[in-house]
């Protein structure tokens, strides 16, 4: 009580004077304490820091690890897509060897019996009804053979000579221009299975001759 009342007697600037010296008497334990606040906020900073750094380097880990995860599943998916599509080349192949060394040589062996029927069926001249029968029996060897995918070859009259799809018979010689090289007559039919021809249509073709020059004699 002394003492304030002391500093409460004392004059304006007097009492100014003394605060100023109690204040830079009491800066140094105030300096101290920042320097301890901010010694703590450096080292909170610090630890804020390690903290970063130690999530960084756990978010690489991670995704390192999603990245080698990913890559497991592509190589995976990679060699699942390959086991497939071998599995459908096998399959493939299967058929393909099946199709042209089971199923086609039983079929060419059909192909002579359909030429016999319909060359029978065409020259029976009997009222037993030979023809019809031959007909019928000849459909059902076709209808077989389309079963499997196989297909006659047809060739109209008049219709131009491919190479492909078509055997000359015999020719026989015109003198239209426009007949030449075209079907008179189908001789025997043909059979194609898709791209496949398994035997060519044999045909009678045109072939345009230029007529001679008839000279008289004197």
């Amino acid at each position: 009580m002394n003492k304030t009342k002391d500093l409460n007697d004392l004059a304006g600037p007097d009492k100014q004077l003394l605060q100023a010296i109690l204040g830079l008497c009491a800066m140094p334990a105030t300096l101290e304490r920042i320097e301890q606040e901010v010694a703590g906020q450096n080292e909170r900073l610090s630890g804020i820091e390690e903290a970063q750094c130690l999530q960084k380097n756990s978010l690489r880990g991670i995704e390192g690890s999603n990245q080698k995860q990913s890559q497991a599943l592509e190589a995976f998916y990679q060699r699942q897509q390959c086991m497939e599509e071998a599995s459908r080349q096998q399959t493939l192949l299967s058929q393909q060897h099946f199709d042209r060394h089971v199923i086609e040589p039983l079929a060419r062996q059909v192909f002579p019996l359909i030429d016999v029927l319909s060359e029978s069926g065409s020259r029976c001249q009997c009222d037993q009804g030979c023809e019809d029968h031959s007909e019928a029996f000849q459909a059902e060897l076709l209808d077989l053979l389309a079963s499997y995918g196989i297909e006659p070859i047809h060739a109209a009259s008049g219709s131009a000579f491919d190479a492909k799809t078509m055997q000359p018979a015999c020719f026989m010689n015109t003198d239209q221009l426009s007949r030449d090289m075209t079907v008179k007559d189908i001789v025997r039919l043909g059979f194609r299975r898709e791209d496949r021809i398994l035997r060519p249509v044999m045909v009678d073709l045109y072939r345009f001759e230029k007529p001679q020059a008839i000279t008289h004699q004197s």
